[in-house]
Parts: C-alpha cells; structure tokens; sequence
C-alpha cells in the first residue's frame, strides 16, 4: 500500500475512533460467568476494564471490572450476567512504560482489547454489523489473517502458537501499529 493511501486511511481510522468513542454493544451473558482477556497495544499493566452496561464509555461504580495485570490480562466477575461493549483505561503501557491516557473498546464478546477492536467497535456504533466491521478494518489495514480480531492475542501467539499463527500475530501487530 503506497503512503499516499496509508495517511488518509489513518485519518480516516483515527477520525472514527474519536467521533464514535467506545460504545456499547449488547449480547447475553450467562449470569457468574467470568470473562477473560488481554488488554494491549503493547501489554496494558493496572488499567481498568468493564462491562459498560449503560453504554456511557466509562466504567462507573457497580458495572462489572477488573484490574490488569503485568501482561495486560483481566479476569472480570460477572455474578448477575451483565452486558454491553468492554472499555478498557488507565494503566500503564509496558511497552513503553508511559501511562495509558487513551481508552481501548470492543463490542461484547471481545477477548482482546486494543487499538483494532476500538476500531470495530466504533464500526459497529455507526451501524456496521460486527461481521462488516471486522471485515471493513482488516480490507483497511491489509490484515490477511482469517482469526478474528476480537479474540486474536498475538502475544500469545508468538509465544506459544505454530509458525501460521506466529505469523499472523506478527502481521496483526504491524497493521495494529498504523492505527
């Protein structure tokens, strides 16, 4: 992809991120189901995840959360079956050892929490199907890989996954990187 295409597609991506904030999705939950994921553009220590359960792109007092760890992992409690988008903020980027001053979303289902997913989400918020969305921002970033965004963690891929999988975690972490 030529630069001349890569800049506007940045802006056109960075645009929607800030028009359509994190949002809200919803999806039925089974009642003391834990859900589990990994927060990261590079691993999200200390930051709070949730259940945005009133779709107002804040984790409030009372939505379902947790703390991540040192490798960006959660383990959020959800005793009454609660639903909507993940929003992820605060923390610290281990990557760089600055603070995380963004938000992170996904529509509900999510494992993974980054910049591809608040991508989708905000897809989602202007409409798109979740299907559409991921399709529209792997065509956009020349994600060639058929693992699904939403879930796909490819730090743990290119620690413990075959060369295929290695391969695409590396390939989803350079077009994560353009956004």
């Amino acid at each position: 992809m030529k630069i001349t295409k890569i800049i506007p597609l940045a802006v056109s991506l960075s645009a929607v991120l800030i028009v359509s904030g994190c949002g809200s999705s919803s999806s039925s939950v089974a009642a003391n189901q834990n859900i589990s994921g990994t927060a990261f553009d590079g691993p999200i220590s200390g930051g709070t995840a949730c259940i945005d359960v009133n779709a107002n792109k804040v984790c409030d007092a009372g939505e379902p959360s947790a703390t991540t760890d040192t490798f960006g992992k959660f383990d959020i409690a959800n005793p009454t079956g609660a639903s909507g988008s993940f929003i992820l903020s605060g923390g610290t980027d281990t990557g760089t050892g600055k603070k995380f001053l963004g938000t992170f979303s996904g529509p509900a289902g999510s494992t993974v929490l980054n910049p591809t997913t608040s991508a989708i989400q905000s897809l989602i918020e202007t409409g798109s199907s979740a299907a559409e969305a991921e399709k529209t921002i792997k065509k956009a970033l020349n994600i060639k890989s058929d693992e699904p965004l939403t879930k796909f963690d490819p730090f743990d891929k290119i620690k413990s996954g075959s060369d295929t999988e290695k391969a695409s975690a590396q390939e989803v972490l350079a077009a994560q990187a353009k956004l």
